[in-house]
């Protein structure tokens, strides 16, 4: 099971934000107890006053090669776990997402 999901016009991405890691990156999957499985971002920003989103949101659009304002936090402002559409052609984009997968 992949954390994302096509939709027309784009990719939903569920991702388990990590703040306060040593570097931005992305660090695989993260498969929870209830069977949800996200994909791991490992943030330098603190979790507070957006930080962290903005961190993630940048993290992924530079890790896949796009521009930031394709990426949009649709829930999980507050949370760990957030939901963020991708902008774009779907099948592209899945393509994009297994190849950043299969470099960590």
């Amino acid at each position: 099971m992949r954390p994302w999901l096509p939709f027309a016009g784009g990719v939903t991405v569920r991702v388990r934000a990590q703040p306060g890691a040593g570097r931005n990156q992305i660090a695989g999957i993260d498969a929870r107890a209830r069977g949800e499985v996200s994909l791991r971002v490992r943030i330098r920003a603190p979790a507070e006053k957006g930080k962290a989103n903005a961190a993630v949101i940048e993290t992924l659009a530079r890790a896949l090669g796009l521009a930031r304002s394709r990426l949009t936090l649709r829930s999980g402002a507050t949370a760990r776990t957030k939901l963020i559409a991708i902008d774009g052609d779907a099948q592209a984009l899945i393509a994009s997402l297994e190849h950043l997968l299969d470099e960590n």
